[in-house]
């Protein structure tokens, strides 16, 4: 992976804005909804965005994506006033994850990256 390339990935994922999630995903009476009866309510849904940012970045930063461990810091707020704030925090650390990888992530395709190889 290139400088270029690293740049071109890195930084937009430690600078992503919290939009969508951080919205208020129904009105506070709402939180426990189910679209589908079978299904994750809409207060689950919602925090679900932030399980993935939280245990793909660490995954990703330990070498190993384990579903199977519960990351500290990532219990599920259970009001709909309690989302944004919540979700806003665990993307953060997401990207502090991903930020901090940027200088190991060089070292290691410097080293393992042959620079005249084909793609």
């Amino acid at each position: 992976m290139s400088m270029h390339e690293q740049q071109q990935f890195l930084p937009p994922a430690a600078r992503v804005q919290v939009h969508a999630p951080a919205a208020p995903v129904a009105a506070a009476n709402q939180y426990d909804f189910r679209p589908d009866a079978g299904g994750r309510s809409l207060g689950e849904l919602a925090w679900h965005l932030a399980e993935i940012d939280a245990y793909l970045s660490a995954g990703v930063a330990a070498r190993n994506i384990d579903f199977s461990v519960k990351l500290p810091g990532l219990e599920r707020p259970r009001k709909v006033s309690e989302l944004a704030d919540a979700y806003a925090r665990v993307h953060a650390e997401s990207a502090a994850r991903i930020t901090a990888m940027r200088r190991r992530i060089s070292i290691a395709c410097s080293l393992s990256w042959p620079r005249d190889a084909q793609r």
